[in-house]
């Protein structure tokens, strides 16, 4: 489920919240949250854009694999997968952490994509993503 919120915020009074449950024996790694780029949906260049967002996990600990990533897809298909912001390492529940990138692919997207994998080996991960102050700009 996709909510505002006021548990957690960056700035202001909500950020978008995020259940987010991942369940290794189900085939279920990874959760997705996709923003259309354009209101009416058109595809643009992004080359030299940079995408901006604050990103706050609230959950048990990580697994070995966990990864934070920027993807988008494209009217044809899918674009530049894991532009990864994150690993493992650099991650952390229970703070903010500011999700920065420069794009430069030559795909044109339409919608661009926070995608999280807790990175478990087996079992399940549930908790909540908080996603706030998302930008893309030149």
């Amino acid at each position: 489920m996709q909510l505002a919120s006021s548990a957690h915020s960056h700035a202001g009074a909500h950020a978008l919240e995020v259940d987010a449950t991942t369940d290794t024996s189900l085939a279920q790694y990874f959760v997705e949250v996709g923003v259309p780029i354009c209101t009416n949906g058109s595809a643009i260049s992004v080359t030299g854009y940079t995408f901006s967002a604050w990103i706050y996990i609230d959950g048990p600990a990580l697994g070995p694999n966990a990864q934070l990533a920027v993807e988008y897809s494209t009217p044809s298909g899918p674009g530049d997968n894991d532009l990864l912001l994150f690993s493992a390492g650099e991650m952390t529940t229970g703070s903010w952490m500011q999700a920065r990138l420069t794009l430069v692919s030559s795909y044109q997207p339409d919608t661009l994509y926070i995608y999280f994998e807790p990175g478990l080996d087996s079992g399940v991960w549930s908790g909540s993503i908080y996603i706030d102050d998302v930008q893309l700009f030149k």
